[in-house]
């Protein structure tokens, strides 16, 4: 996968996260995306899939966006268990 295409995954997936989808119909009305970024406070945040190649590039644009996080977990398969991964001058364990 080339990073042009594992970024465009990734921020398909950013975008999949704060923008209201037809599933979302079904549960309980969310606040509107703008009041949600008008207003920002600390979010929980994981990223599946954080040794691959898109776990990188989600981990590489969260930090360049310096989002308010109060949690950042990170998940992987049994294999990186243990592992640490860099993220915004810290190490991370999956």
């Amino acid at each position: 996968m080339s990073k042009f295409t594992a970024a465009a995954l990734a921020t398909a997936v950013l975008v999949a996260l704060t923008v209201p989808s037809t599933a979302a119909a079904l549960s309980p009305p969310a606040p509107p995306v703008a009041s949600v970024v008008a207003n920002p406070g600390p979010v929980k945040i994981g990223i599946v899939g954080a040794t691959g190649q898109v776990g990188g590039v989600m981990r590489a644009i969260l930090a360049r966006r310096n989002l308010p996080m109060e949690e950042l977990r990170l998940f992987a398969s049994a294999r990186s268990a243990g592992r640490t991964l860099p993220f915004g001058g810290t190490e991370l364990t999956v």
